[in-house]
């Protein structure tokens, strides 16, 4: 259980990485955004973080802001 890992391990980037794949294939766009978030604060570089957060942004149509972060790559 992807919680149960975030607690164990709150400072795993990955965990919340694919938490937040979990709720985008529950359409729960809003805490994907707070699990990637997360998950690129604890690791700035983490290429699955920053495409999950670029593809989130184009779901949301939020494509500014996809383009800023694509061009931060």
């Amino acid at each position: 259980d992807l919680d149960a890992a975030i607690a164990a391990r709150p400072d795993y980037a990955i965990a919340f990485v694919n938490r937040a794949l979990a709720h985008m294939r529950k359409s729960d766009t809003a805490a994907a955004r707070r699990d990637y978030d997360k998950a690129l604060a604890l690791g700035p570089k983490n290429l699955k973080a920053r495409l999950g957060s670029i593809a989130l942004h184009n779901a949301t149509a939020a494509y500014d802001r996809a383009k800023a972060e694509a061009n931060a790559i």
